[in-house]
């Protein structure tokens, strides 16, 4: 994803970790906001995803 193809080999370089980091940075936040949130449940159906919820959200009472 980050790295640049060459026939057989895949060079991850500067530009590509520059990016990685990036990213990571990303799901870093979005991580954190996750946890403070309780966590998350994903609904699927097969290999549909159909949607997403705070794991305290719900409540059947």
């Amino acid at each position: 994803m980050f790295g640049v193809n060459d026939g057989d080999k895949t060079y991850l370089n500067r530009q590509g970790i520059d990016a990685a980091l990036v990213k990571l940075k990303q799901i870093a936040g979005q991580m954190q906001k996750m946890k403070s949130r309780g966590g998350l449940a994903l609904v699927e159906l097969g290999e549909l995803e159909i949607t997403t919820y705070a794991l305290d959200s719900y409540n059947r009472a």
